[in-house]
């Protein structure tokens, strides 16, 4: 499931993402959604979380939340 992930966030190799970074770091899929399917859990519910931030923070820490 992390390889699936991955395949979504990893920006496409080539270039052309430093000229156009704004559009290069929109990512083009239901984050929260997937977020959810991931953890079980809506992280985005805790206020100042948007779904962009709990991607980050889950990328840093990982999945075990104990």
């Amino acid at each position: 499931m992390q390889q699936d992930f991955l395949a979504f966030v990893v920006p496409p190799s080539g270039g052309g993402c430093r000229k156009q970074y704004a559009a290069c770091s929109e990512l083009n899929f239901d984050v929260r959604n997937y977020l959810y399917t991931m953890t079980g859990v809506d992280l985005t519910a805790v206020d100042g979380l948007d779904a962009k931030t709990v991607l980050i923070i889950l990328s840093e820490t990982g999945l075990d939340m104990s």
